[in-house]
């Protein structure tokens, strides 16, 4: 019988974040997500008033012309992650930085090996399984600013595996879950390229840093380099 093969999965965080270093170059940093299986996707996230502020400029705030932008969350969305449904913008760029990679979950193979990624924050670490990565329009319910967790969400949880280009494994999903989008460009103006996954567990970052296991990586504010597209 055929068995998917996969690492052992980890459930502390593989990476940890100087939260202090952050704020102090901006205090919209919100986030860190990184992606075990995609290791280039590792980056800081970060969240304005508006959802145009970050197109183009970068997290350092040292340029606002940056083909690349910064990865953000939808100023509609709660900055700690707690909305039932939270959706993470990133551009495709040439030089496969930002969300570029996560085109490559089109591999089943991919998926397969490693249906973890992680989001990490100052007060705790999540950890999201994927169960759904597909191409979808720009005006498709993907993109639906649900109000709570109520009927319209229960009723977009039902169809939200069925989307997915690849197989995913059976996991339930209820309005209690907290369900994380990340949303990139294709090179068609009219649809974009999404990976969604379900949150499956938290671990407290103590004093506001994660420490992560002991053999894990810094992710720093050097670690994070903006090429231009």
């Amino acid at each position: 019988k055929y068995r998917k093969k996969r690492k052992r999965i980890s459930k502390s965080a593989p990476i940890s974040v100087d939260w202090d270093e952050l704020k102090k170059i901006n205090e919209d940093i919100i986030g860190w997500v990184y992606f075990t299986g995609l290791p280039q996707i590792s980056y800081p996230v970060l969240q304005a008033d508006d959802n145009e502020y970050y197109v183009h400029r970068t997290y350092d705030l040292s340029s606002d012309t940056s083909k690349a932008g910064c990865i953000f969350m939808d100023y509609r969305m709660a900055d700690d992650f707690s909305s039932p449904y939270s959706i993470i913008y990133g551009h495709n760029v040439r030089d496969g930085s930002m969300l570029s990679d996560l085109a490559r979950l089109k591999d089943q193979t991919l998926y397969d090996e490693e249906p973890y990624f992680w989001i990490l924050t100052p007060d705790k670490n999540y950890r999201y399984e994927i169960i759904s990565a597909y191409t979808t329009g720009v005006n498709s319910d993907t993109y639906t600013l649900f109000k709570g967790p109520g009927e319209e969400f229960e009723e977009y949880l039902q169809k939200i595996k069925s989307y997915s280009d690849i197989k995913t494994e059976d996991t339930e999903l209820t309005i209690k879950d907290k369900i994380v989008t990340l949303s990139t460009c294709t090179g068609n103006e009219s649809t974009r390229f999404v990976v969604q996954g379900k949150r499956v567990n938290a671990e407290d970052t103590g004093s506001g840093e994660n420490t992560g296991s002991a053999d894990s990586d810094a992710a720093s504010v050097d670690s994070v380099t903006v090429q231009e597209g």
